[in-house]
């Protein structure tokens, strides 16, 4: 991990040029079983994970992935497109895959995961053990909204409003909003442009997390990520609206740490 020696947290610089830190890690695990990498939604950063590094059991080591355009690649432009983000992180965290992980990913980031799985699978890296896909239904089935991304500022903001997806500290500073609606933009677009091409399903197990309440994604969008794993699936709903992670945040953790401890017992058992 990389980490200055003061034990700080650092950007991982991995494969890319100096600068250019996919990866964030707040609090190195390097005895940990298994690695989560997580992936954010729609203008979040790796700031989205940062609690999620204490928060759950030391056993788990959290790998926060830092998109351009946000956090310490502020000055960078946005991928894109959805395959290119994918590509490029595919890349970049080669040196991360070397113990058992998990992915877990949020929205565009539960859209990113699945790709990264399918990905590193046709450059026959190491996979992960399980999928953890939040607040997303799975690729293929219908929108439930007509995209956003091309609208007016006004009408684009109003959408994001309907979301729920601005925290309330952002709300408040009319600056701060207008820095992140290119980053938001770019990333609606990224899921809006997508185009799905089925392949053969994955061979991990799948974790669904749900908000009863999202207006965007209902029950039967997350129960057909059954669909793409020849392993085993479960979907787990929570009250809540399509941010359900941040205002069930504890929920969610303890119920990712008790699925991912099932994979630590599978692996313990393979070992011996």
């Amino acid at each position: 991990m990389a980490v200055d020696r003061r034990g700080n947290a650092m950007s991982l610089a991995l494969r890319n040029p100096p600068g250019h830190g996919w990866i964030v890690v707040n609090e190195p695990r390097p005895r940990a079983a298994v690695r989560l990498i997580c992936c954010p939604y729609a203008g979040g950063g790796a700031h989205v994970f940062r609690a999620w590094a204490t928060r759950l059991p030391p056993w788990i080591e959290v790998l926060a992935v830092e998109p351009p355009g946000r956090g310490t690649r502020f000055n960078e432009l946005p991928m894109p497109s959805l395959d290119v983000m994918v590509e490029s992180l595919a890349s970049a965290i080669a040196p991360a895959l070397d113990r058992p992980y998990a992915l877990f990913g949020h929205s565009l980031g539960a859209l990113v995961a699945f790709q990264l799985t399918c990905a590193l699978r046709r450059r026959q890296s190491r996979g992960p053990y399980r999928l953890l896909v939040s607040g997303r239904g799975a690729p293929g089935r219908p929108r439930r909204k007509p995209p956003i991304h091309h609208l007016p500022d006004p009408a684009f903001l109003a959408a994001i409003d309907a979301y729920n997806g601005w925290p309330e500290e952002v709300r408040r500073h009319r600056e701060l909003v207008d820095l992140l609606l290119p980053i938001l933009r770019a990333d609606f677009a990224m899921v809006e442009t997508y185009k799905w091409f089925p392949e053969a399903p994955v061979d991990c197990d799948i974790s669904a997390y749900h908000g009863t309440s999202d207006a965007e994604v209902h029950a039967e969008d997350v129960q057909a990520w059954s669909d793409l794993t020849s392993a085993r699936f479960a979907m787990t709903s929570f009250e809540g609206d399509h941010f359900f992670l941040r205002s069930h945040e504890g929920e969610l953790l303890s119920r990712i740490a008790t699925d991912l401890r099932l994979d630590v017992r599978t692996l313990a058992r393979a070992a011996t």
